[in-house]
Parts: C-alpha cells; sequence; structure tokens
C-alpha cells in the first residue's frame, strides 16, 4: 500500500508527489491480497488524528488461520513518512480459518461517542455469506493485548474482542456480504450499518439495514405533578431501544423529593424498561420544584447519557367550587362537588353575625342533613376541604333562605306579570329592607314599593290575587302565619291568618278553584297537609298530599289543562312527581330528576299547550330538563352552580310559553333564554342589600 504525502497546492505544484513517500506491506504470503480494502479515519479516542486502516482477508492469522483474514492499523502521526513500512501498530485477525476478515473495511459512528468505530467484513465467514464485526473507537493503549513490542493484537476468536455482529443470511446462495457503511439513517444521533448483497435475489440485490442502539423515553417530555395533598405520586417513564442490541443503563435523580425505581436496567427492541418516578409532596410548602433524573447509558454499546425533567406544582387545597341546599327527608340536605386531593370535609353553618359552628367534620362524601331546620334569621352554610396539608384557606358557601336554587316552594318566585301587558316583569324582593324592585317590561322602567318587613321573616308571595290580570304584591309572614296582599285593582290591602309557623308551614298560592283568582294557601311540611282557601267559595280545602320522610316539596300547577291548579308534590328522596288531579281526582306519577345530582323542580308551560310540563333544573351542573306534556323533552345547559345561578322560569317575552332563564345571585345578573329567541341579559339586583327572586 502506498502513501503520498499531500502538499500545499501552488500554480507550479501538483497535488501530490510523483513517488510514494512511504509504501507498506505487512504481507506474510504472496497471496494475503493486502490492501483489498483501504480506509482513512481515526479511531484511535485518545486524539483527533486519522489513522490507516489496511484489510488482508487472505492472511493466515496465528495457529495458523489459513485465510482468516486480518485488518492492520498504523496509526497517524505528523511522523507517519519515517514509519516502518515492514511493522503495523494494530492487528486485527480472523477468528477462524477462511472467513478473510478485512475483504472490506469502513468506519463511522455507531454508538453515539462522538469517534469512528470500525466495520470488518469477512466476506467467507457464516458458511461464506459473509459477516460484519464492529469494534468501538477506544484509546489505542486498550487495543486488544500488547504483542510485545508496543504493537496491539485484536485476536476476534475471542469472544470479548467482538463489540457488535452483524451476519448475512447463511447460505450464499441467497446473497453474500460485500460492502457496508455506517451512516445515521434514522435520526437518533448513532450511525446505522447499512450493508449489500448485490448477489441477492438472483443478482437483483438487496440492502439491510441494522439499527443502532439508542434510549427512547415515553413520554419524551419528563413528567410533571400536581397535588395539594401531601402523598407521593408515581410517574412512569418508558424506556426503550429500537435496536436488537441490548443496552446497560443507570439513572439517579438530583432532588430527595425524587426517587427513581429501579436505579438500573437494560433494553432492546424486544423489552422496553418502565422506570418509576416516585414524586414525593410530603411536607413542601406551596410552590412549583424542579428535578431532574439523570438516565446514562453503561454499554459500550451506548454513549448516551438523558436528563429527564421533572416538575411539582404544589397547590394549595381549595375549597369546593359550590354549596347548594335543599329541602331533605328530615332536615336540609347540603351539597357540594368534590375536590380532587380531598380526603373529607367540613360543614360549617355560619349564623347573620358572622359566627360559626362546625356541624359536621371529616364528612367522607358530598352531602350531609342538616336536622336543624332553618332558624329563624338569615344564615349560610359553608364547605371545607380537607386533605393531610390541613383544611382549605377558603370555603365555599351557600345562602339561606335566599341565594341557593332549592326551595321548599317551587313555584313561589318574583317574577310575575304586574302591569298586566302579557308578559312577566323581572322583580327582586329586598330581603333586608321589604322593598320590591321591579323592572317594567315594556318601559324599563322601575317600579319600587315597600311591602314586607325582614323583622317578621316575610317572604315574598306575588300572585293574581283578584283577577284583574295584574299580580299583586304580596308577602306571608312566616313569624306569624298571616297573609297581607296590596290588590292592584283597589290599591287596598287584604289580609289573612292562613299558616301556622309552629308547624312548619310554607306557603302555596295558586288558582286551585279555577275562577282566575289566585288562592292562599299553604303546605304542611310537617304533615303533608294542603290547607286551601278557596276564593271564589270562600271555603276551605283541606287535603293530605305528601310525606315530610321524603322530602317532598309542594308543586302546585295545572297539569291536566282544566284551569285550576292541582296539588302536586315533588318527591326530592326519588326524583318522583306525585300529582292529584283536579279534572278527576285520579293520580299521576311521574319519576323526572335525579336526587343524588341536586335536581330542583321548575315546573311551567314551556310548550303553551295549556298544560303544566314536568321539568327540573340540576343545581349541581347548570342543566335543565323539561318533559313536555304535549311529547317530547328539552335538555338546556343555562346556568352556572359556581355563580349561585338560581331558576326563574317565566313568560318574559309574552309568546305564552315559559322562558328558561336564571338569576344570578353573586352578581344580581338576569339571563333569560326566550323561547320566542334571543337572549335577554341585565343586571337588576344587588347581592349586598339581599336582593333575592324567591324563598326556601
Amino acid at each position: 500500500m502506498h502513501f503520498y504525502n499531500g502538499i500545499a497546492s501552488g500554480p507550479a505544484s501538483p497535488l501530490l508527489p510523483t513517488f510514494p513517500t512511504v509504501s507498506f506491506n505487512f504481507a506474510v504470503n504472496g497471496d494475503d491480497r493486502f490492501g483489498a480494502s483501504v480506509q482513512i479515519a481515526s479511531i484511535d479516542s485518545n486524539d483527533n488524528v486519522r489513522d490507516i486502516i489496511i484489510g488482508a482477508p487472505n492472511y493466515d492469522a496465528p495457529g495458523p488461520r489459513t485465510n482468516s483474514g486480518a485488518v492492520f492499523v498504523i496509526w497517524g502521526s505528523s511522523a507517519l513518512a519515517s514509519h516502518n513500512p515492514f511493522f503495523f501498530d494494530a492487528a486485527f485477525y480472523g477468528a477462524a480459518p477462511g472467513e478473510m476478515l478485512g475483504s472490506y473495511v469502513t468506519t463511522g459512528n455507531a454508538n453515539r461517542d462522538a469517534d469512528d468505530d470500525l466495520l470488518m467484513l469477512a466476506s467467507g465467514a457464516n458458511f461464506g455469506a459473509g459477516e460484519l464485526t464492529l469494534y468501538y473507537a477506544r484509546n489505542k493503549t486498550s487495543f486488544g493485548v500488547d504483542l510485545g513490542d508496543g504493537r496491539r493484537g485484536v485476536d476476534l476468536a475471542v469472544p470479548g474482542n467482538v463489540d457488535r455482529k452483524v451476519i448475512g443470511l447463511g447460505n450464499p446462495g441467497l446473497g453474500i456480504l460485500q460492502k457496508a457503511q455506517i451512516y445515521e439513517h434514522t435520526g437518533e444521533g448513532a450511525g446505522d450499518v447499512i450493508v449489500s448483497a448485490p448477489g441477492a435475489n438472483s443478482n437483483s440485490g438487496v440492502i439491510f439495514f441494522t439499527v443502532s442502539p439508542k434510549f427512547v423515553l415515553t413520554p419524551p417530555t419528563g413528567a410533571t405533578v400536581r397535588t395539594n395533598d401531601f402523598k407521593v405520586t408515581p410517574a412512569t417513564i418508558v424506556i426503550s431501544n429500537p435496536s436488537v442490541v441490548n443496552v446497560t443503563w443507570t439513572a439517579s435523580s438530583n432532588q430527595p423529593w425524587v426517587t427513581v425505581s429501579p436505579t438500573s436496567g437494560n433494553v432492546d427492541v424486544t423489552s422496553p424498561g418502565p422506570l418509576t418516578l416516585n414524586i414525593s409532596s410530603q411536607n413542601l410548602p406551596v410552590g412549583t420544584y424542579t428535578a431532574t433524573v439523570t438516565l446514562r447509558s453503561t454499554s459500550k454499546h451506548l454513549d448516551m447519557t438523558l436528563s429527564i425533567p421533572v416538575t411539582l406544582i404544589r397547590d394549595p387545597l381549595t375549597p369546593p367550587t359550590f354549596v347548594t341546599v335543599m329541602p331533605g327527608a328530615g332536615g336540609l340536605q347540603v351539597r357540594w362537588d368534590a375536590v380532587p386531593g380531598a380526603t373529607s370535609y367540613n360543614v360549617w353553618r355560619i349564623d347573620s353575625n358572622g359566627a360559626a359552628t362546625l356541624m359536621a367534620g371529616g364528612v367522607s362524601g358530598t352531602t350531609y342533613l342538616d336536622p336543624n331546620g332553618i332558624p329563624a334569621s338569615g344564615f349560610r352554610y359553608a364547605v371545607t376541604s380537607v386533605n393531610a396539608t390541613g383544611q382549605s384557606a377558603g370555603f365555599a358557601q351557600a345562602v339561606v333562605p335566599f341565594g341557593v336554587a332549592g326551595s321548599r316552594t317551587p313555584t313561589v318566585i318574583t317574577p310575575r306579570d304586574y302591569d298586566g301587558d302579557g308578559k312577566d316583569d323581572v322583580t327582586v324582593y329586598r330581603s333586608w329592607t321589604g322593598d320590591w324592585l321591579t323592572r317594567g317590561s315594556s318601559s324599563s322602567a322601575l317600579m319600587a314599593r315597600s311591602w314586607g318587613s325582614p323583622a317578621y321573616q316575610d317572604q315574598p308571595v306575588p300572585a293574581d290575587y283578584d283577577g284583574d290580570g295584574k299580580a299583586d304584591t304580596a308577602i306571608y309572614r312566616a313569624a306569624t302565619g298571616e297573609w297581607f296582599i296590596s290588590l292592584s285593582s283597589t290599591g287596598t290591602m287584604a289580609s289573612a291568618l292562613w299558616g301556622s309557623p309552629q308547624y312548619g308551614d310554607v306557603p302555596v298560592p295558586a288558582d286551585y278553584d279555577g275562577d282566575g283568582k289566585a288562592d292562599i294557601a299553604i303546605y304542611r311540611v310537617a304533615t303533608g297537609q294542603w290547607m286551601v282557601f278557596r276564593s271564589q267559595s270562600h271555603t276551605p280545602m283541606n287535603v293530605t298530599w305528601g310525606s315530610a320522610a321524603h322530602a317532598d316539596s309542594p308543586v302546585p300547577a295545572d297539569y291536566d289543562g282544566d284551569g285550576k291548579a292541582d296539588i302536586a308534590v315533588y318527591r326530592g328522596a326519588t326524583g318522583q312527581w306525585i300529582v292529584l288531579k283536579s279534572s278527576n281526582n285520579g293520580a299521576i306519577n311521574v319519576t323526572w330528576g335525579d336526587p343524588v345530582s341536586g335536581d330542583v323542580p321548575v315546573v311551567a308551560d314551556y310548550d303553551n299547550d295549556g298544560k303544566a310540563d314536568f321539568a327540573v333544573y340540576r343545581s349541581t351542573t347548570g342543566q335543565w330538563f323539561v318533559a313536555k306534556s304535549n311529547g317530547g323533552f328539552v335538555t338546556q345547559a343555562w346556568g352556572d352552580p359556581k355563580l349561585t345561578d338560581l331558576p326563574v322560569p317565566a313568560d318574559y317575552d309574552g309568546d305564552g310559553k315559559t322562558d328558561i332563564a336564571i338569576y344570578r345571585f353573586s352578581s344580581g345578573q338576569w339571563i333569560i333564554l326566550k323561547s320566542s329567541g334571543g337572549v335577554l341579559q341585565f343586571n337588576w339586583g344587588s347581592p349586598s342589600y339581599g336582593d333575592t327572586v324567591r324563598i326556601f
């Protein structure tokens, strides 16, 4: 093999000298085929000087191994011109006779260490089909063994001297390996071995690819954990390797709050390895923390280190986003939404002076039945979340009796037609002062009047008591059982004692006798009795229809279309509607509602067929479910329990159909979905004055 020392180019200088600077010949026999393949590359990892690699496929290795072949290396240096041409610096010897190592040599980075690795073809190996041996770059003093004079010998018959092998098809008739390259083909940063067998497939040829090993992480972005509790959260990272070459690894964390399991392993294309990151928030204050898990190859086949980012976000424990209260069997049913990370809840009752009483601690579910009933003055329920970090700093609350979607008298609301124009008017009752504030549906003008006394627990019960087509301003005095009605037809007051606070009577005015006038009536919660004073005959009507044990709420309405309100209850324990029809004293029993979801009855005529439709407002989601009496049903999302929305269905556009609407107690906002089309939205009411649209 001849070596020509390069010279600087110039106008009168050739690029190469006419004669070689030195000629190398390490051949022993005349048929060694020394120089059958030559490659220039740096395979000594200790320098960046390229070396000369020479194949001699018919060389007889010590043994002797006839035609086992050899590959010789001359270390590159500035003194190469004076190198003894009969002495190699390192030699690779074929493993067995006839293998013909050195038939072809090439180099490339196959294990990501930035140095060129040596790929040697033994075309006679593997039953004559050929075999490739890959030898990784390393310090020149680590090549094989010292031959006694400073030169290195690598005997490939010793298994430990072979880093990787690529074997042919095992049958020369199917194709013999002839050429190879190490080339980064798959984009992972390590060169893949590409081999040609031009005689395969009846000389049409075949190219083989062998993928070099690498680490692939799933997910590739690391791990992020968010928690509001003191706990250990495992996150799994899957380590895979697209190559058949098995590689070993170790993993470690730079932060004590992250531990890894296992700390070492191995992977190849058939056996990916899960790595579990145990991320502990124990005793960590609220904040964001970062760590790095280092995955490092411990295999000679791969020089690769990956950093796995880990983020821990330690959130404060939050309270439920909403609390709702409904009539329950034996008391008031408090319900709230679940908080991720909370292990239990504390339920508080806060009186009008702000004094808090713990009603129940360590509640594992999301409901609590308060058997104490409604006190004489307004109060709030508050719910806090609890876990190992303690109790949530804030709380969600429900204001009773005015700020909750549930009601013991669901059909009694303040929006009514006060001006007789056929449209219900937006109205709030100022619970702190007893004032009524109406927004006229035609003029949008304010109609204000004072009618009621908070000191006597007056409750708004507007209805058309005199039959003039206009709703009358009226209150039911819960402290005494008295009714006070301002008649729109005469401007005079009518009053009556009809009800008893001793029995928990609630007002249920409606036109029970069909004379066009609302009748004074109460529902006795304790016994399930209805007591109606009929305006037409001025006689009482007493009916038992309901049960306190089943959390029945009175829902009088004209379900059969005969012009008379029917006595009916919504069974809060089961979601049943039980109606006593005024037309024939027959019963209707329909299940439409889910107590677990906090459904509130919102009965009204939504389709203008003259019959009341069964309907509920889901206080935990803001959805409406209407079963139309003329067939079919309607589902509409309209409301947000987190914003204390209260259902206020009424005919705001005067088309004879009840419109779906909510009053946002937290802001005084009205949002009305008109059945005739479009949306009405405006502010009318002030939460700071306790403005409300319904009683509890």
